[in-house]
């Protein structure tokens, strides 16, 4: 956006290290952009130290169906071309403090785009990763055999390429169906550098249960949305933080907490289906008492007086601020 308001001839007159402050915080695309207004800028791009390579900016069409295999198999293949380009030690001088890599792991090209990410690694040349594989699709159009084709897939990526994990800080990943044992040991002990997970559309089977326990976990911020569990134990994630969990099929909400010492904010939205019967906050937040902001959304539903009333059988922090929605916010001080 900046970019495109300043003249070539405003550009021309910006020093090096202006145009590398104004670019160290812009997608790969932009970048590239601003490098070929100016052969003395050319190599601008690879000097960046925050580099985002997304997929879906290769489509070549626009409005292109991004699910169609033709154009992700395109979008991979320029993906691979400018990850190889981006990264090349020849042409490489400084390091990569954060690299945002969004691809679809159970594409052909996967295989060297985890190669060429994976050498930089082992070089070190690249600290902190943040990896997106798949694409947001409507619920329920994605088949079974795809989703459980992802996890397989995501399963080997991280498997051929384990010092790729060394370094992954956010992980997010979308339609995947996993082997419980598979999906816990991928946070548990596979990403073990992991600060930030959002599963979107993704379980361990349809109306499973799952646990998560992770003493080693580093885990700060963990998000699921759409996600057809029929329970999620949350037994150990010492360092969690933040919890959101949206959209749920089950009769209450399919989250349960033990020993999460660090909870201090949890968000829930989704519209109840028809069956759906009323929870006491009480039952749901029993076990943590160091929330201080609690986000109820149920998308324009009536919220039952209920659910305010049982939070006065809590003992949670001395300050909660509990927000409802969009519309209205209460600050709750000293609840016992």
């Amino acid at each position: 956006m900046i970019l495109q308001q300043v003249g070539e001839d405003m550009i021309s007159k910006l020093n090096d290290d202006v145009l590398l402050l104004i670019l160290e915080n812009v997608d790969l695309t932009m970048s590239v952009r601003a490098g070929a207004l100016s052969t003395r800028w050319r190599h601008l791009p690879w000097l960046l130290g925050q580099l985002t390579i997304d997929m879906m900016d290769f489509l070549h069409e626009p409005y292109a169906d991004p699910t169609v295999d033709d154009h992700i198999d395109k979008a991979m293949s320029s993906l691979a071309e400018a990850i190889r380009s981006m990264l090349s030690p020849s042409r490489r001088k400084t390091v990569v403090t954060r690299l945002c890599v969004s691809l679809v792991i159970t594409n052909s090209y996967s295989s060297e785009i985890g190669h060429l990410v994976n050498e930089v690694v082992e070089n070190g040349m690249v600290k902190d990763i943040e990896l997106t594989s798949g694409v947001e699709r409507i619920p329920g159009t994605v088949s079974d055999e795809e989703m459980e084709k992802h996890a397989n897939g995501v399963n080997s990526f991280f498997s051929n390429y384990p010092i790729i994990s060394c370094c992954l800080t956010r992980l997010l990943l979308f339609n995947a169906t996993f082997v419980e044992s598979d999906l816990h040991n991928l946070i548990a002990n596979v990403c073990t550098e992991l600060r930030y997970l959002y599963l979107s559309q993704c379980d361990t089977g349809f109306q499973s249960t799952f646990k998560i326990d992770a003493p080693n976990s580093k885990l700060n911020i963990l998000e699921l949305v759409h996600c057809h569990f029929a329970q999620v134990e949350l037994h150990c994630l010492p360092m969690v933080e933040k919890v959101i969990f949206g959209f749920w099929l089950t009769r209450c909400v399919p989250l349960t907490w033990e020993y999460i010492p660090c909870l201090k904010e949890v968000e829930i939205f989704s519209a109840m289906p028809p069956p759906q019967e009323p929870f006491k906050l009480s039952d749901f937040l029993r076990g943590t008492t160091c929330i201080n902001t609690l986000s109820l959304d149920f998308l324009g539903q009536k919220v039952i007086h209920s659910y305010i009333q049982s939070l006065l059988s809590l003992k949670l922090s001395s300050t909660l601020a509990l927000r409802l929605g969009k519309v209205l916010t209460f600050e709750l001080n000293s609840v016992y």
